[in-house]
């Protein structure tokens, strides 16, 4: 992900996972500069998920990512790509 954001001292960025129409499920990865590495939940079921980047500190929202499947549950590290943020 790319940031034109500036976080403060105590701030950071965070990986949520979406379902399908975007509802929050769960917090995948957290860190403070990109790139930012994130974790599938071993217990993920198969199906159709997002990806969405968030900052605080300031709060930056995120715009959720292309819509990807998800046919195993997986526990294989993956990195963030494709994502911006910025203040608002």
């Amino acid at each position: 992900f790319e940031s034109t954001a500036r976080l403060d001292s105590a701030g950071f960025y965070a990986v949520e996972l979406l379902n399908a129409t975007g509802e929050y499920l769960t917090e995948v990865g957290r860190g403070e500069t990109s790139p930012l590495t994130v974790q599938l939940p071993d217990t993920l079921q198969p199906g159709t998920y997002q990806l969405r980047v968030r900052g605080n500190r300031p709060t930056v929202p995120g715009v959720p990512s292309a819509r990807f499947a998800v046919t195993s549950p997986t526990a294989r590290p993956m990195p963030v790509a494709g994502f911006s943020a910025a203040a608002v």
